[in-house]
């Protein structure tokens, strides 16, 4: 049942970010192409390359509350279901809480994660307005350089800002993210002090693996202690569905190995290392992969 709830909330949590990635996007979009236009009537024709200089944003701290508020929430109920998974732990508080002026769920969340999704979200939405700002300048460039009706340049700019906003890169960071968030929080608390006390190994799980790297992990059981846990601790590619679980006692025939990739017949080892699109020194946020090419 553990097992079912970490993956499911590994692929809620894609939604749930999604869902405020893009109604937020959308409406930033919506006010940066207002201006535009506005800047566009102004302008003779000599100068109208200017409109889309000075542009202001607006929307922005709130896109960033949201977004820090739902990734708060997603790593909330991440650590809610840890310490279902290590009863005898269940509670044992993380770090002492310190006053902030966030509301809700982010106060009860250890201080180095809450860190770690402040650092993130900042990331995530100055990438994300860089992204979308070039979708709307670009098409205005290209459209304002030939005789174009006022309707049809702020349409153009509307379809080039929904597509990126509706597109992969939005989805695709959203997934990422999410499954950080659960993964981290997880580790957060699994990996404190006194709760790793009542567990004696860690296992890999992903129930249908598709990457080579998933493939050769699944049902890897490791040691609580090995030194390659931040290495290979999920999620190591994008639409990674991998997580790790505790394990409190060790059934009988259940053998600890090495965490380290095991062969897959007709793999080499190369092959499945290329899987890995990010590892633990590379690991951050991002709204798309094109901006990780080391991914």
């Amino acid at each position: 049942m553990a097992n079912k709830e970490a993956y499911k909330q590994i692929s809620e949590s894609k939604k749930i970010i999604k869902d405020v990635m893009q109604a937020n996007l959308t409406e930033i979009a919506d006010e940066i192409i207002r201006q535009v236009m506005v800047n566009f009537r102004k302008y003779s024709d000599a100068y109208k390359l200017n409109a889309i200089k000075n542009i202001n944003p607006p929307g922005l701290l709130a896109y960033r509350k949201e977004l820090l508020s739902a990734l708060a929430v997603v790593a909330s109920d991440a650590i809610k279901q840890a310490r279902k998974e290590v009863p005898r732990a269940k509670s044992v508080r993380l770090e002492e809480k310190i006053e902030t002026i966030m509301l809700g769920e982010f106060e009860d969340l250890p201080v180095a994660l809450r860190k770690r999704i402040l650092a993130q979200s900042d990331l995530l939405v100055d990438t994300q307005l860089a992204d979308l700002e070039k979708a709307i300048y670009f098409q205005y460039a290209s459209d304002v350089g030939d005789p174009v009706t006022e309707a049809h340049l702020q349409v153009d700019m509307e379809e080039k800002a929904y597509a990126y906003i509706e597109g992969t890169s939005v989805e695709t960071g959203a997934g990422l993210i999410g499954a950080e968030m659960v993964n981290e929080a997880r580790s957060a608390f699994f990996f404190d002090d006194e709760v790793l006390n009542e567990i004696v190994a860690f296992e890999f799980v992903n129930g249908d693996p598709v990457s080579l790297i998933c493939q050769s992990l699944a049902g890897l059981v490791f040691d609580k202690n090995d030194p390659m846990i931040g290495a290979y601790t999920p999620p190591l590619h994008f639409n990674c569905k991998s997580y790790i679980v505790p394990i409190l006692s060790l059934d009988k025939g259940m053998k600890i190995e090495k965490f380290t990739p095991r062969s897959i017949e007709g793999k080499s080892n190369a092959d499945i290392l290329k899987s890995i699109q990010f590892a633990e020194t590379i690991k951050h946020c991002s709204c798309c992969a094109e901006n990780f090419n080391s991914f």
